[in-house]
């Protein structure tokens, strides 16, 4: 059901996604450091690819178990507060981003993008409101899931779900997209009873793209560089800190 949903989101916002996620064991000690020394599992179909990781970090990032990915400190002492009154929650994010909000959400950007492709900076947030889910299926097609679903939904994730962010159950993940050609860091967790999926574009380093149709060699290819992706393989020194600044985005949610 997780899987499903999100790739329906992802499917809105840029096409059909297949996501993985990634299941972690973390602490916090007393200075308020996040440490990170565990057994990642990646899974994918019957297989599972065990890695072994070990991360500080010194950002602030309060009560969370998400691991900061790589060994660099993001410093957070001059990022500001957003606060989405409507849907209950705030974050922190970088002074030197920009947001704009729409009702699917709020999309947060890099005001000097390191990328010639603007939109890879793009941090999206997208909301889908239980209060206007329809009550049974077929009832709004835009919608993308009924009111007992988003219930079902949040059930597992408070019952499954390893990670939390102040409290609130997430999952976090790699997937990749195959209309839109591309890799995405994602997170999904629920505000209330409105479901949240965040997503950004990352670019592996030299992989070569196969025919992107949605077959068994597509999905064996993309959940190869997925692994690798969980592995911090693959990855520019640029895409790293923005997935960390990704997750550090996401591990400063909370509930208002």
């Amino acid at each position: 059901m997780l899987l499903v949903t999100a790739s329906l989101v992802f499917m809105a916002g840029a096409g059909c996604t297949q996501s993985t996620s990634t299941k972690t064991n973390e602490t916090v000690n007393e200075s308020g450091d996040t440490v990170v020394a565990d057994n990642t599992n990646m899974e994918q179909g019957n297989e599972t690819a065990d890695t072994e990781t070990v991360e500080n970090t010194n950002a602030d990032v309060g009560d969370t178990n998400i691991d900061i990915v790589d060994d660099t400190v993001i410093d957070t002492s001059d990022w500001l507060t957003y606060n989405n009154e409507e849907y209950g929650f705030s974050l922190k994010y970088p002074s030197n981003y920009s947001f704009s909000e729409s009702h699917q959400g709020v999309n947060f950007q890099n005001a000097e993008p390191s990328s010639t492709v603007a939109s890879q900076e793009n941090i999206k947030f997208y909301v889908q409101s239980y209060s206007e889910a329809p009550d049974k299926e077929g009832e709004a097609y835009a919608l993308l899931s009924t009111k007992a679903e988003l219930s079902a939904l949040k059930d597992t994730m408070i019952q499954d779900s390893d990670k939390t962010v102040n409290g609130i159950p997430l999952d976090i993940y790699y997937s990749y997209d195959v209309p839109g050609e591309a890799f995405y860091r994602g997170a999904n967790f629920f505000v209330n009873q409105d479901y949240i999926m965040v997503s950004m574009v990352v670019m592996p380093m030299d992989i070569e793209y196969p025919n992107h149709s949605f077959n068994s060699e597509t999905r064996e290819w993309s959940g190869n560089i997925v692994q690798q992706l969980n592995e911090s393989q693959l990855i520019s020194k640029n895409d790293q800190m923005r997935i960390n600044i990704f997750d550090t985005m996401v591990s400063t949610v909370q509930q208002l």
